[in-house]
């Protein structure tokens, strides 16, 4: 059964797959159930984010502002702002860190090697379980979102979730495949969580602080925050130009990743 890399990467992720399920479901139905309650005394919540500066909102509540009194408004700001991407980046680098880097600090790689298989499918099959745990998490609490959402008065198209849950895949994709380039094609876990973990936070911070500084306000499309929408009534449909991108640059690092790897020395520590 686990005769491909793989699925033995899928089945010694079992229970950290299962943590991140629960969690997530658990703090999706917390937010669900606090719905009701918000519709009928958000007002002055409201008020309070929309005297805010915009560029405020964005680095506080992970987007623009909605009233927190309609169901996406309330799932954007306390769900899918910050919640949802962060827990999604943080799962996704940890593991593409480990893909290689991890098993190379651990002294397992040079065992794994012994295999009949090349490095190059070595590292593909790495990150494609990578991809595949990725999708795991994002099917599971947007199945469960969708279900249970008229349960807490909660009155959306699905297909608005669906559509934030491509976004979210899209953002934890690409800092997930700047962790494993890094971790794959250095060896080395330390710095690649530093510098993976620094590129995120200063592209987060990029994308919701540039707008207050004169002269370079108009430059935060250089963040990958500032292609993630998240949870919108407008967001009714994927730009399949900005995903492909997104997904080609993603690729184009992990292949040239993958090409490193398969030429340098493995070390131990």
């Amino acid at each position: 059964m686990l005769n491909k890399i793989w699925t033995k990467a899928i089945y010694d992720q079992k229970l950290s797959l299962i943590f991140w399920n629960l969690i997530l479901i658990g703090i999706s139905l917390l937010i669900m159930s606090m719905y009701p309650s918000i519709k009928l005394s958000g007002d002055a919540l409201d008020k309070a984010i929309n005297s805010m500066p915009k560029e405020m909102v964005e680095l506080f509540y992970g987007g623009e502002a909605q009233s927190i009194t309609t169901p996406i408004g309330w799932l954007s700001m306390e769900l899918y702002g910050l919640i949802l991407p962060f827990a999604l980046i943080i799962y996704g680098v940890t593991n593409g860190i480990n893909a290689i880097a991890g098993e190379e600090k651990n002294g397992t790689l040079e065992l794994l090697l012994t295999l009949p298989i090349s490095r190059v499918r070595l590292a593909s099959e790495k990150f494609f379980s990578l991809v595949l745990g990725l999708l795991i998490i994002i099917i599971s609490f947007s199945t469960f979102i969708i279900i249970f959402k008229d349960l807490f008065d909660l009155e959306f198209e699905y297909i608005l979730i669906v559509i934030a849950g491509i976004e979210l895949f899209s953002l934890a994709l690409v800092l997930s495949s700047i962790g494993f380039a890094l971790g794959t094609s250095t060896g080395n876990k330390s710095i690649s969580v530093g510098l993976t973990y620094t590129i995120t936070i200063f592209s987060y911070l990029w994308n919701g602080l540039v707008g207050l500084v004169s002269g370079i306000e108009n430059l935060n499309n250089i963040s990958v925050f500032y292609y993630y929408s998240g949870l919108k009534y407008s967001s009714n449909r994927i730009d399949l130009v900005e995903f492909f991108c997104i997904l080609l640059f993603s690729l184009l690092i992990v292949s040239l990743s993958i090409f490193i790897f398969n030429r340098r020395d493995i070390r131990t520590y």
